[in-house]
């Protein structure tokens, strides 16, 4: 078994339990090193069902940017469409999602931050369909435990697993990297 596959069944393991901080470190595995295409295919699937969920296509944009959102970064640079004045929750992260997805554009190269940008655009994908659901926590973690199982669906459908596993140590240093700067984050934003 490869450790994509591992890391894939670790992930639904982690959402079994809602552990969704694991759940992230597992999709990062599963991500990193992985043909960008599959992988895109695969953040641009969830961010499809939270921007029908959050945005219910009153912001066209944001299909063209799903659509293809490398041609959309040549095309237009880090620029979003017009989003809306006042922001709920749920606009917020979504808004987060589609500019996570547009960072990873910008480095095509690096294969730790394309896997770091397409978990957070993930993510926070998901957040804003579970944002959907403010006071109601159950509605919101049944939300939250559906998309993520509905990733390793897409993981699945997109063969991540048939791809040859990256370094391990190199996933394990990125993955590390990734955490200290999410500390770093952390330690910098204002009470």
């Amino acid at each position: 078994m490869t450790q994509r596959t591992q890391s894939r069944l670790a992930l639904e393991e982690a959402v079994t339990r809602d552990d969704y901080v694991a759940a992230r470190v597992a999709l990062f595995r599963v991500l990193y090193g992985a043909f960008l295409s599959s992988s895109l295919q695969v953040c641009n699937q969830a961010l499809g069902r939270a921007a029908r969920a959050v945005d219910g296509g009153r912001s066209p944009w944001i299909a063209e940017l799903l659509e293809d959102p490398i041609a959309w970064a040549t095309q237009r640079g880090r620029v979003m469409g017009p989003l809306p004045a006042e922001e709920t929750p749920a606009q917020v992260a979504l808004r987060t999602s589609l500019e996570a997805l547009i960072t990873a554009t910008d480095f095509l190269h690096d294969s730790a931050v394309v896997a770091r940008a397409f978990c957070v655009a993930i993510a926070a994908g998901i957040e804003a369909q579970a944002d959907m659901h403010v006071g109601n926590e159950a509605e919101a973690r049944a939300v939250r435990k559906r998309e993520w199982l509905a990733i390793a669906q897409d993981l699945r459908q997109e063969h991540l697993a048939d791809v040859p596993d990256a370094d391990p140590n190199a996933v394990e240093a990125a993955l590390g990297a990734w955490r200290i700067d999410e500390y770093l984050l952390r330690l910098s934003t204002p009470a």
